[in-house]
């Protein structure tokens, strides 16, 4: 399995069973979720950015991962996002990655929908940058 795989897998495992969210944790999730089964995370890759540096043998990209919390709309929606991101950061920084170094990224904020049907998310980024030696994609250099 390809080392990005290897580290979205990783923050999977690390985000799933928090106290807000428990186990309504789901990887690039296509389909609209139930409001029964909010607060809920998705979990995807955003982008890889190689970076091939000078002299260096193989290649150290960067890899951007996003975890998006998705709550209904209410008074107190600030407090649960804020408090799920809460969560989902300090889980990330101790989980353990095949990466030399994890940094977080930015984190926006968005209200969808009308009337009794909004929603509320925020959208954590985790930058990791990692290596392979070329041609073995499967293992961390």
């Amino acid at each position: 399995m390809h080392v990005r795989q290897q580290i979205l897998q990783a923050l999977g495992t690390a985000i799933t069973g928090l106290a807000t969210t428990g186990s309504r944790v789901y990887q690039r999730r296509t389909l609209a979720l139930a409001d029964g089964s909010l607060p809920a995370l998705v979990y995807a890759a955003e982008s890889d950015t190689p970076d091939y540096e000078a002299g260096a043998a193989g290649c150290r990209p960067l890899r951007v991962l996003t975890v998006a919390i998705t709550a209904l709309a209410a008074d107190e929606t600030d407090a649960v996002i804020d408090q799920v991101l809460a969560e989902v950061e300090t889980a990330a920084f101790a989980a353990s990655y095949p990466v030399e170094a994890m940094q977080l990224g930015d984190t926006e904020f968005a209200v969808d929908g009308e009337g009794d049907g909004q929603y509320a998310s925020g959208t954590l980024r985790l930058v990791f940058e990692y290596r392979t030696a070329e041609g073995a994609p499967e293992v961390a250099a």
